[in-house]
């Protein structure tokens, strides 16, 4: 955001200036330099909380900060909530608390938006309407209706002027994102402005209505033929970027168990259909539902399975998801080495990365799935915990792996309610064979040959100039070799502190023959009648003497050092 645009949004900037202040934050404006846009900062900078706060954690103040700033920042924080390798676990436990709730808009404006996006009257579209939404959120609410063919329908309509609060809020994250990589260390390490163009592109998709219908119609097709799964279809005649028409399927919520119960469904059927669902879309398809909790998830008769609300989805290349089968295999074989391969693919380690610290790690989390059965191992936890040494270790992790691991944590937990003794791991082996089979293909190992072949031919082709240019760098004089062993430095340390000590040793024994000789020598002298000065000259005291100080200024270098 140019200086311009920034100050065009003073206002906004002056209110989460505010915020952070009572929540504590207050240190973040003079970081950033935002100073300006709290006139009270300037006379007293802020030390902490606010008086008035109760004493909370660091995650319950972010949280708040969040939801205080409104709609944008809810979801920045629920995006947030599904990165181990930005946050500690503390903050991600309350960002996930966050609930995107908000009290319904007028039906006056519902029905205003809607004749001015279809270009039609509400009544000769939807002879029945009804007023009252199943359910209200930030960006948009939905509504039950009748279509004149009798079919019924929800028509989901977004919120007005939810684009232009949330176009302004996203260039002040982007300026605030700028500031950071500018001005902190922390910034930079995070690439905070990164961050927030991938937050920016997931939110504006998510407020596209256009984009999650076609979502919508993907994972129908995907699942054409599947009498375990039904997606709703969607009337595309009825629908723009801000009104979404789909089918209305009349299922048990999952979350309504009693009701399922007094159906007569079948928790271990429904439990192990759900699950073949997801693992289906993340190791078969490459495209998932990201956000598959009971609310979105409902039962029709005969435990079929209706998925629904396709705002965000994650995607998986065929290299991702065997990155992720790799993952599997080593925490199922109890592989440290294949599992730290796993990761170092997935993610984007830096040449700081300490991979022994990490190798340890890794190996502490095998051990305890040592002695577990496979049929035990929570697969969406034990990929968490791996995720998890990305925040230490400073690994970035392609958002698509946190949103995996998020989604298989959420169906282990609706499993885990509906059939206890179902194993994911158990459910997801036919689809890992599957992909193995399939990248084991000779059509696929041949296409991958392929490939391999036309990147070697491009560099081969590239040799020569490359050649070329170091030999010139040579001819010049303007080749530099830099070598650096990686472990070198702390050898010579080690050989350094042997041979001071090996020095001491010498300089000890050195000064015992220098006494021993002292005392014969003196006692020859005394026995001769002589004293200790021999022919005048005292020999015998300066040659110790010398010894002394040779000896101590040795000894003195050595301790100095530090490698004793």
């Amino acid at each position: 955001m140019t200086i311009t645009r920034r100050y065009r949004h003073a206002r906004r900037f002056q209110t989460v200036a505010r915020v952070l202040v009572h929540h504590g934050f207050g240190y973040l404006l003079g970081q950033l330099e935002l100073t300006e846009y709290l006139a009270s900062y300037r006379r007293r900078p802020p030390q902490g909380l606010d008086e008035t706060q109760p004493l909370l954690t660091r995650g319950e103040r972010v949280r708040r900060v969040l939801e205080e700033l409104g709609p944008t920042f809810v979801k920045m924080g629920q995006m947030l909530s599904t990165r181990p390798d930005l946050l500690p676990e503390d903050i991600r436990v309350e960002l996930a608390k966050l609930q995107d709730q908000v009290p319904p808009f007028p039906f006056t404006q519902v029905q205003s938006l809607i004749e001015r996006e279809l270009g039609r009257p509400l009544g000769e579209i939807f002879p029945h309407f009804d007023p009252r939404p199943l359910a209200a959120a930030s960006i948009g609410q939905v509504h039950r209706a009748r279509l004149h063919t009798g079919e019924e329908v929800v028509v989901k309509v977004q919120r007005p002027g939810i684009e232009g609060t949330i176009a302004v809020d996203l260039e002040i994250l982007h300026a605030i994102a700028q500031l950071a990589e500018k001005r902190t260390a922390w910034g930079q390490l995070y690439r905070v402005v990164e961050l927030v163009e991938e937050f920016r592109r997931t939110l504006l998709q998510e407020m596209d209505y256009l984009a999650e219908g076609r979502n919508t119609e993907r994972f129908r097709q995907n699942f054409t033929g599947d009498e375990t799964v039904y997606i709703p279809r969607v009337y595309w005649e009825y629908s723009t970027s801000r009104v979404l028409t789909m089918e209305y399927v009349a299922g048990v919520k999952l979350g309504d168990m009693d009701r399922l119960k007094q159906q007569g469904q079948d928790p271990e059927r429904i439990a192990r259909h759900l699950a073949r669902a997801i693992l289906q879309q993340i190791l078969v398809d490459g495209y998932f539902h990201a956000d598959p909790h009971p609310g979105n998830i409902a039962v029709l008769p005969g435990e079929t399975i209706v998925l629904m609300d396709f705002g965000m989805v994650g995607r998986l290349t065929q290299e991702r998801q065997w990155q992720l089968v790799q993952l599997v295999l080593g925490l199922v074989r109890r592989n440290s080495g294949q599992i730290v391969r796993a990761v170092a693919e997935m993610g984007i380690i830096g040449r700081e990365v300490d991979m022994n610290g990490l190798r340890r790690d890794v190996d502490r989390i095998r051990e305890r799935y040592y002695d577990v059965p496979l049929s035990q191992v929570k697969l969406g936890e034990a990929i968490g915990e791996i995720l998890d040494l990305a925040f230490k270790y400073r690994i970035r992790i392609p958002t698509e792996f946190s949103l995996v691991a998020k989604a298989l944590i959420t169906l282990e937990g609706i499993v885990e309610e509906l059939d206890p003794d179902l194993s994911i791991v158990e459910v997801a082996e036919p689809f890992g064979r599957r992909l193995m089979r399939e990248r084991l293909r000779p059509r696929r190992l041949w296409q991958e040959f392929g490939e391999q072949a036309r990147e070697f031919g491009d560099v081969f082709f590239r040799l020569p100039g490359r050649v070329d240019r170091v030999l010139q760098q040579v001819e010049d004089g303007r080749l530099v070799i830099k070598l650096e062993h990686a472990e070198l430095r702390d050898t010579l340390f080690r050989l350094d502190r042997i041979s001071n000590r090996l020095s001491f040793s010498i300089v000890l024994l050195a000064f015992s023959i220098v006494i021993a000789g002292l005392v014969v020598a003196s006692a020859l002298a005394a026995g001769d009648g002589y004293g200790f000065l021999w022919v005048r000259l005292p020999f015998l005291e300066i040659g110790f003497s010398l010894a002394v100080l040779m000896g101590a200024w040795l000894l003195l270098g050595i301790f100095r050092s530090g490698r004793f």
